[in-house]
């Protein structure tokens, strides 16, 4: 018999919301969030506010062409998530 494992991050479903804007707080439209573990994909709205069911413990990931990437688990349900602009030829990832 195989034992059940206990994985939190996929068993507390919540419902989280918030916006994506710019270190000038211009709204991100229609930016990508991708989630880890569970691979599914989700977007802003045209003024950069997101809502979706998604589990405690899940990776966010928001990669936008020309800003640092961010990667952000998942512990509450407001999120207010600011997207700095890359210095060229700069390779850094937000993690929080």
């Amino acid at each position: 018999m195989i034992p059940k494992l206990n994985t939190p991050c996929l068993e507390q479903e919540k419902t989280i919301e918030g916006q994506i804007v710019t270190a000038n707080e211009e709204p991100i439209s229609f930016q990508k969030i991708k989630c880890s573990p569970t691979k599914a994909i989700h977007y802003t709205d045209k003024n950069g506010k997101f809502k979706f069911k998604t589990h405690l413990g899940e990776l966010l990931i928001i990669k936008r062409k020309g800003f640092k990437t961010r990667k952000i688990i998942v512990t509450t349900s407001h999120y207010y998530i600011i997207l700095s602009e890359k210095k060229k030829n700069e390779k850094t990832v937000t993690f929080e």
